[in-house]
């Protein structure tokens, strides 16, 4: 694996992190916010940035959120996300924000402003 200079691998995690917290934008029909969107924004708030083991591991934990959910919603950006993060490729937060972006525009935008 190739290693992502800090400050890069920061600012990914940072706008992950960012847009998992316009929760408008994940609010389903009923008009709340999925479990699981909660779950991966409380692991990343959990990470220490200075510790390389502790990102990927992270990665590994949210891919397995991700696999025990079982309630699937009907609300693209969260399928979106839940979708980049679960790609077997992708195994750091720069794969998965571009991931994202390629899936998404509206989530492009908004992580690109994060850049």
């Amino acid at each position: 694996m190739a290693k992502i200079p800090g400050y890069e691998r920061d600012a990914n995690i940072f706008a992950i992190y960012s847009l998992l917290s316009k929760e408008d934008f994940f609010k389903g029909a009923e008009g709340n916010v999925p479990q699981i969107i909660t779950v991966i924004k409380n692991i990343l708030e959990d990470i220490d940035l200075d510790s390389e083991r502790e990102i990927s591991e992270s990665i590994l934990m949210i891919k397995k959120e991700i696999e025990n959910y079982h309630d699937h919603s009907s609300n693209s950006n969260v399928n979106d996300l839940l979708s980049a993060f679960s790609c077997p490729t992708n195994l750091t937060y720069k794969t998965i924000r571009s991931t994202v972006c390629v899936k998404n525009e509206t989530m492009k935008n908004i992580l690109s402003s994060y850049d």
